[in-house]
C-alpha cells in the first residue's frame, strides 16, 4: 500500500526564540508543498529560506540564509492557497489517492482557520450567549480607548479621561481624617443618628414615577437625546446590525438512531453536511471477511429552523457460519434519503472478496472497501488524522466505523457499526 499522507491533531503553527546563530527550524504539522509554509521573524516575512519535509506527515524544517537576531521570535505558519485548482473527472471514479488528497487539504485548511479563529476577539462561554452582541471593532481614532458602549452589547471608541477629571484620593471625602466632618459635608449625619431616610439633608420626595415614554422604533431612526429605546426596539436593532456575523463551525455527531433538528442559528441560505457511513460486514469463520460499510456525503440548504430529520445507524455484523451482514446507515431529509449500506456479510468462498457496501442519495456516493481474502477491510470514511473504517485481521479488530470483521473467529471477525455526522457553519 503506497503511505499517504495523515494530518493530525496539531496546530498548524509553531515558534521559536532564536540565539543569533541558528537557522535550521523544524515545524512538526505537515505540508502538501514547499510554498505552503510561511516564515515569520518578529512578524516579518522571511525570505530566502530553503523548506525540506513537504508531503511528510510529521513535518519538516527550514533552514534561512541568515540567521535571525538572538531574541527574535520566529513563527511557522502552514498557509495554503485557498482555491481549487482541479475537479474530479466524469469518465471515472476518483482514486483513493484523488480523495485523499482532496481531503487532507479540506482538513488542513480547517485546521489554519481554527488555528486564526482562536487568536479572535470572542465572547466566553460563561456569557449569556442568548444575548446578541457586536464583537466588530471600530474604525481606529487617534487617542481613543477600545471599550463597551451603554449598553454593553457593541464595542466602541472612547474619549480619554484627563487627570483633571479625575477624583484624587486627597479628595475623597471618603479620606478626610474626621470621619463626622466628612458625612457632615455629605449630609449623612442625621441620618447616620436616626437611621430615617427623610432626615437626609436636601433629601428628595418619593413618590411613584410616571410612565416611561419608551421609543418602540426597531431602526432607532429618531436618534434621539430625550427618548429611551425600549428593549424589545434595542434588541430589533442590534439583531439588524449583527446579521452576517463571523461565522463558526458546529457539528453533531451520531453513534446510535436519533433524531437532527436544525438548529436556531441556521438560516435559508446555510449548507448543511451529512455524513452517513455503514456498518461493517462480519466475517465468514475460517474462509472470507467482511465488507467495508458504504459512505454517502450529502450536501443541502434550504432546511428551516426546527425540522426534524430521522438518524439510523446501521450496527456491525457477526461473525459466524456464515455471518451477518452490517446495518444501514440513513438520514432522512424532507424528500431525500440519504444511505450508506452496511458491507456484505463473508462467504464461503474462499479466495473471493467480499464486496463493500454501497451509497446512494449523497453528493459524493463512495462504496466501502471489499475484503482480502482471509481479512476483513474498511470503509472508504476518512476524518481527522485517520481513517474511520479500518477492517480487522487475522489478530486485531475492526477499528473505527463501518470496518469489516476478519475472517478469524471471535470478536474479530465482528465489524463495525456505522456513524451519521452532520456539520453547518452558522
Amino acid at each position: 500500500m503506497t503511505t499517504h499522507i495523515r494530518i493530525p491533531d496539531i496546530s498548524p503553527v509553531s515558534q521559536a526564540v532564536a540565539d543569533g546563530s541558528r537557522k535550521v527550524f523544524d515545524f512538526p504539522f505537515p505540508i502538501f508543498q514547499d510554498s505552503d509554509l510561511e516564515v515569520r521573524v518578529d512578524g516579518e516575512p522571511a525570505t530566502g529560506g530553503v523548506v525540506s519535509g513537504a508531503g511528510s506527515s510529521s513535518g519538516g524544517a527550514v533552514r534561512l540564509a541568515v540567521a535571525p537576531a538572538a531574541g527574535s521570535r520566529v513563527t511557522l505558519r502552514r498557509r495554503q492557497t485557498y482555491a481549487r485548482v482541479g475537479d474530479f473527472a466524469d469518465e471515472r471514479a476518483p482514486t483513493p489517492h484523488e480523495l485523499n488528497d482532496a481531503v487532507d487539504q479540506t482538513v488542513a485548511a480547517l485546521q489554519e482557520l481554527a488555528e486564526e479563529t482562536s487568536r479572535s476577539l470572542k465572547r466566553p462561554l460563561s456569557a449569556d450567549l442568548s444575548q446578541p452582541v457586536d464583537l466588530t471593532l471600530p474604525a481606529p481614532e487617534a487617542g481613543r480607548l477600545l471599550g463597551w458602549n451603554g449598553a454593553a452589547n457593541a464595542l466602541v471608541n472612547i474619549t480619554q479621561v484627563g487627570t483633571s477629571d479625575v477624583l484624587l484620593k486627597s479628595q475623597n471625602l471618603a479620606d478626610l481624617p474626621d470621619t463626622a466632618q466628612a458625612r457632615l459635608n455629605l449630609g449623612l449625619a442625621p441620618v447616620a443618628a436616626s437611621g430615617d431616610y427623610a432626615d437626609l439633608t436636601g433629601a428628595p420626595v418619593l413618590g411613584s414615577a410616571a410612565s416611561l415614554d419608551a421609543d418602540t422604533d426597531p431602526t432607532l431612526a429618531a436618534d434621539s437625546d430625550a427618548r429611551v429605546a425600549s428593549q424589545k426596539a434595542v434588541k430589533a436593532y442590534i439583531a439588524t446590525q449583527t446579521a452576517g456575523a463571523s461565522p463558526t463551525l458546529h457539528h453533531q455527531v451520531f453513534t446510535s438512531s436519533g433524531t437532527f433538528t436544525v438548529p436556531a442559528n441556521a438560516t435559508a441560505g446555510t449548507v448543511f453536511k451529512f455524513t452517513v457511513v455503514g456498518g461493517g460486514g462480519g466475517g465468514y469463520q475460517g474462509y472470507t471477511g467482511g465488507g467495508g460499510g458504504g459512505t454517502a456525503v450529502y450536501y443541502t440548504s434550504g432546511l428551516t429552523n426546527g425540522q426534524t430529520c430521522a438518524v439510523t445507524v446501521g450496527s456491525g455484523g457477526g461473525n459466524g457460519t456464515p455471518g451477518t451482514a452490517g446495518g444501514v446507515s440513513s438520514v432522512v431529509i424532507g424528500a431525500s434519503t440519504v444511505t450508506g449500506n452496511g458491507g456484505l456479510a463473508g462467504t464461503s468462498s474462499a479466495g473471493i472478496a467480499t464486496p463493500g457496501g454501497s451509497a446512494s442519495g449523497g453528493t459524493l456516493n463512495i462504496a466501502g472497501s471489499a475484503s482480502a481474502s482471509g481479512y476483513g477491510n474498511g470503509s472508504y470514511y476518512s476524518g481527522g488524522s485517520s481513517h474511520m473504517g479500518f477492517g480487522a485481521t487475522n489478530n486485531s479488530y475492526a477499528t473505527g466505523y463501518g470496518g469489516g470483521g476478519s475472517w478469524n473467529g471471535g470478536s474479530y471477525g465482528n465489524g463495525t457499526a456505522g456513524i451519521v455526522i452532520v456539520e453547518w457553519i452558522a
